[in-house]
């Protein structure tokens, strides 16, 4: 009985209330759309910004990336979120990492829907406790669907 108990409770718990759509970020200065990647994973990456060019008339670039590689890329399109997977315990999206284009460092973060319309977003360092919150709004008529009941 305690098994067929165990069984019952962990199919009936609920994933997390997706994050899939387009988000713009605190301060409105660009939207980030996040979408499947993978079986089970979110990613999201930067498809507006309300300033695209430098001083000096060029498309913004990654210039602090640790990579020098990497800096020559625009920030347009740029891949700001990744391998973000369900976390039905905590209602939440974790084991994901945010990309800081204005530092160059990637961060642990974490993804939960505080609303229809309203997702906060935890970048980190090691423990939870020593990051920083934002809160970012879904893009009117983005086109996500609706969450369904129980979402």
């Amino acid at each position: 009985m305690g098994l067929l108990a165990c069984i019952l409770t962990t199919e009936g718990q609920a994933m997390p209330r997706d994050v899939i759509g387009r988000w713009e970020t605190n301060g409105g200065t660009s939207h980030i759309d996040i979408q499947p990647c993978g079986a089970a994973s979110r990613c999201g990456q930067i498809v507006w910004m309300s300033d695209l060019h430098d001083d000096e008339g060029k498309p913004k670039r990654d210039h602090n990336n640790p990579d020098s590689a990497k800096r020559q890329r625009t920030l347009l399109g740029l891949e700001l979120l990744g391998d973000f997977t369900a976390d039905e315990k905590n209602d939440e999206w974790s084991g994901g990492w945010i990309y800081n284009p204005r530092d160059g460092q990637h961060y642990r973060a974490i993804l939960k829907r505080l609303g229809e319309n309203e997702l906060m977003v935890r970048g980190f360092v090691g423990l939870r406790l020593f990051g920083s919150s934002r809160i970012w709004r879904r893009v009117p008529g983005d086109g996500a669907r609706p969450a369904a009941a129980g979402e």
